[in-house]
């Protein structure tokens, strides 16, 4: 579970509990699901996924994937799990995603790779310094005087609904 200690640590039925609270309540969750390795931490639902090895079976057995995604990562396969009113900064991936809207909706703004010296990217360069779903004209001047170049960058906003699966290539 993400949170400020990663080494927390609790059942997924207690963790859906807190989400279906969370919901119910109008809130939100104080974390979500991060980086579980399905065949580690949830096998059963990693080989119903997946087919019988999980997360590293060579290619997945799941109907109509094949080997579109290319070869599997030796870590296998990871899920991420939250709740409405969740916000990630803006970031890339150096892997493939699927992203799943089980229910609700699930907005974002997502950002061509081109766009990268546009978002003041941190650290290793996979996260970035702007501010979540604000465009430049909405944010206070000296914020917009410190970050000039995030006028330049062309969000393209997409809102799923439930049911829809997106798939975001490396970079995205």
């Amino acid at each position: 579970v993400f949170a400020g200690d990663p080494k927390i640590r609790m059942r997924l039925s207690t963790f859906l509990d807190m989400l279906e609270a969370a919901e119910c309540e109008g809130g939100s969750a104080p974390f979500y699901l991060g980086k579980v390795p399905l065949d580690a931490e949830l096998p059963e639902f990693a080989a119903a996924l997946l087919g019988e090895g999980g997360g590293r079976a060579a290619p997945p057995t799941a109907p109509g994937f094949g080997t579109c995604f290319g070869a599997l990562k030796e870590e296998g396969v990871y899920t991420y799990l939250g709740c409405g009113r969740n916000t990630t900064p803006a970031h890339f991936d150096a892997h493939e995603n699927l992203l799943l809207c089980l229910c609700g909706q699930k907005r974002l703004w997502l950002y061509p790779p081109s766009d990268a010296k546009n978002l003041y990217p941190v650290t290793d360069f996979t996260r970035s310094a702007a501010v979540p779903f604000t465009g430049a004209a909405e944010l206070p001047d000296e914020i917009a005087e410190r970050y000039q170049l995030l006028a330049h960058a062309r969000p393209r906003e997409v809102v799923l609904q439930p049911g829809d699966l997106l798939y975001l290539p490396v970079g995205w």
